[in-house]
């Protein structure tokens, strides 16, 4: 949890009864409840500045179910409702969240560094951590497209060398030999977190394409050693893990891993 969240949750604590009751009552199954009666609550406090805080705290129990775009109706109202209080600062701060998070880099930047650029300590070093990693964040979606698009060229020039489409069938021994480990970790993926989830798919079919398009260009020009083919699948299946950590958001955690072990 980061200085802002952490200000957020202590305020919360000393909210009033009636906020407090909404907010105890938001369990896992009934979120809607919840969010009617805290609407309720705002609708009861029109002008009231502390409404933002109300529609902040909506927008968090939106995003925790999935419905970002929700979400960002709420925080923008509440920039435009709570303008100067504390909770629009919170709300800019999510909505650069969201946009980071959509590959929205400049608006993203533009938030974090609107809040490194006000005068509180806590926003300042909020703001410019966000904007630092936000530019990181752009920095590797860029590498990601370089590579993506140095992958699909080289895999189109060897079809074609290959002689077309029609060298990719049957299906060559490669795919099938790892077929069934591809399936296994689909299936697998069922039980991860969405983030983690969308990396092991995006592993598992990018993995079985590159070892049917390469399987296909080995079967039509054998290579006289294997040496380069290898280290250069090698460095494919790196490329891939790049592409799949960085557009599911877990380049962080997974240099995280590296540098601490696994927990």
């Amino acid at each position: 949890m980061c200085l802002a969240e952490a200000v957020a949750v202590a305020a919360l604590l000393a909210a009033d009864p009636a906020f407090d009751a909404i907010v105890t009552s938001a369990t896992s199954t009934s979120h809607e409840q919840a969010l009617a009666r805290m609407q309720e609550w705002v609708d009861a406090h029109p002008g009231d500045p502390e409404s933002a805080r109300a529609l902040v705290w909506m927008a968090r129990l939106r995003r925790s179910d999935g419905r970002d775009e929700a979400a960002r109706a709420l925080l923008e109202r509440a920039l435009r409702e709570g303008p100067g209080t504390e909770w629009a600062l919170h709300a800019e701060k999510a909505l650069g969240d969201l946009d980071l998070e959509a590959h929205r880099y400049a608006p993203a930047i533009a938030r974090y560094d609107h809040l490194a650029g006000l005068p509180a300590p806590l926003w300042r070093y909020v703001g410019s951590s966000a904007a630092g990693h936000a530019r990181g964040e752009r920095t590797r979606f860029r590498i990601l497209i370089a590579i993506l698009a140095a992958l699909a060229a080289l895999s189109l020039a060897r079809v074609i060398r290959a002689g077309g489409p029609r060298s990719l069938w049957p299906p060559p021994a490669e795919l099938l030999w790892l077929l069934p480990v591809l399936l296994v970790l689909l299936a697998a993926a069922a039980a991860q977190e969405a983030p983690e989830a969308r990396a092991v798919v995006s592993l598992s079919l990018g993995g079985a394409a590159l070892l049917w398009l390469n399987g296909a260009w080995l079967r039509a020009r054998p290579p006289r050693r294997m040496a380069l083919p290898a280290l250069l699948g090698l460095g494919q299946a790196l490329a891939l893990l790049y592409c799949a950590m960085v557009w599911n958001g877990l380049w962080d955690k997974l240099v995280d891993t590296i540098a601490m072990g696994a927990q």
